[in-house]
């Protein structure tokens, strides 16, 4: 009995754990600011050319303040951020892990840390691969416990993608949804089975939960028409909330008070309101990223940037029932946890939430989210609206019949504002 229920349980782990989706995600307390971006190009996402010689820079602090000896390794994902069953050798150079040896310590902060930093791919470390990756960081004293982990893409210029946003063909939804049409040219590839083979996934700015994933619906040679389906439809949103707090000893944008509490700095937000619902407003913002700044800084932002803790506030009546609201951006990693997520307080009948983030210019919504829900909604904080300036990503991914993974063919990036089609 005790060795079927022992076998039942082994399969059970080995079938959750084929079937993991590897996420932005950090593990331990200390490690704040993780940031993977391309070098030379900050707040873009992590995507390079396979065999290009682009680099990825990777930052991270250590809030312990001491120097730890961290080590990375690198691991290859399908499409949908699975694991690949593709073992290292077949997609690095022969390496298992290496260790982060650039590291700075913070200067004049109240919070200490430890900045590190880590170029990759290099001559000794590249891929040789295109496809989904994530990069792990552990301690090289534990080396089976992950810190945290970041996603990151590698592609081959062999697609080409062409692509713009539109209403959507519903009348319906004209002044609330962005429709994005595209077409994938395979050039010189010769695929085969494209509709069963190649998947094409769209991203709304960085968000994971609306991401969609599509066929092809008609096939003309190497041209690949993704037409009129409703799941090439996303529903606009509107332009994020954003606050400033590059200067902690003054007021800045959206700042109602700094103040310095038990060591630590504070930095009070002015109380949020619902968005009107009906009307969109223009506001010019970064699509829910940030940019790390210390206004007085002299040097290196990434030292200099001291940490505080930034207090939300979305004053409501009641608590929605639709779900469970979570400030969300790129200072949550787009990821929808009890760390970013607000509490009501019924005395004061308002939403509040508080984050420990590092000094800069930030982006963010506010998001309602079903404990059973994929996707989050802004339809009762923030409203949808076709003018919303968003940023879109598409990446081409191709699995050929018998191969163990998927290729990267090709990537866009578009704007609904600069690739507006009317």
């Amino acid at each position: 009995m005790h060795y079927y229920l022992s076998l039942v349980l082994f399969v059970l782990c080995h079938f959750l754990h084929a079937q993991q989706i590897n996420n932005d995600q950090v593990y331990a307390k200390n490690i704040k600011t993780v940031i993977l971006e391309h070098s030379g190009a900050p707040m873009s996402i992590p995507i390079i050319q396979l065999g290009s010689g682009e680099q990825l820079l990777l930052k991270f602090d250590d809030l312990d303040g001491d120097t730890k000896n961290y080590k990375y390794t690198f691991e290859l994902c399908d499409y949908n951020w699975q694991r690949s069953s593709l073992k290292p050798i077949e997609y690095l150079t022969p390496f298992q892990d290496e260790y982060i040896t650039s590291y700075k310590y913070a200067v004049a902060t109240t919070q200490p840390y430890v900045h590190y930093q880590l170029l990759f791919p290099t001559e000794q470390v590249y891929f040789t691969r295109s496809g989904n990756y994530i990069i792990k960081v552990f301690l090289d004293s534990e080396p089976d416990k992950i810190l945290f982990t970041k996603r990151f893409m590698v592609f081959e210029n062999a697609f080409s993608i062409q692509a713009s946003v539109q209403p959507s063909m519903n009348v319906n939804e004209r002044s609330t949804h962005q429709q994005i049409i595209t077409k994938v040219y395979t050039k010189q590839t010769f695929v085969s089975n494209p509709s069963r083979n190649i998947n094409l996934v769209i991203w709304q700015n960085q968000r994971q939960d609306n991401a969609v994933t599509l066929k092809p619906k008609s096939i003309n040679g190497s041209e690949l028409d993704y037409g009129y389906y409703d799941a090439n439809i996303f529903l606009g949103s509107s332009e994020f909330r954003r606050f400033d707090i590059t200067d902690l000893n003054a007021i800045s944008q959206f700042v109602a008070s700094n103040q310095f509490i038990n060591h630590e700095n504070h930095a009070f937000l002015l109380p949020d309101k619902l968005k009107d619902l009906h009307v969109y407003v223009s506001n010019p913002d970064i699509n829910g990223k940030f940019l790390i700044n210390n206004r007085h800084s002299i040097n290196d932002h990434d030292v200099e940037a001291d940490y505080a803790w930034v207090h939300f506030y979305l004053p409501v009546q009641m608590p929605f029932m639709q779900g469970s609201l979570y400030v969300v951006g790129g200072l949550s990693d787009w990821a929808f946890s009890p760390s970013n997520q607000m509490q009501y307080n019924p005395q004061k009948q308002v939403y509040e939430g508080a984050l420990f983030l590092k000094q800069g210019v930030y982006n963010y919504q506010y998001m309602l989210k079903g404990s059973n829900q994929k996707q989050a909604t802004l339809a009762y904080t923030e409203g949808d609206f076709f003018e919303t300036e968003n940023d879109y990503y598409l990446f081409a991914y191709y699995r050929p019949d018998g191969e163990l993974y998927d290729r990267l063919m090709g990537f866009a990036k578009i704007n609904s504002i600069s690739d507006i089609k009317r």
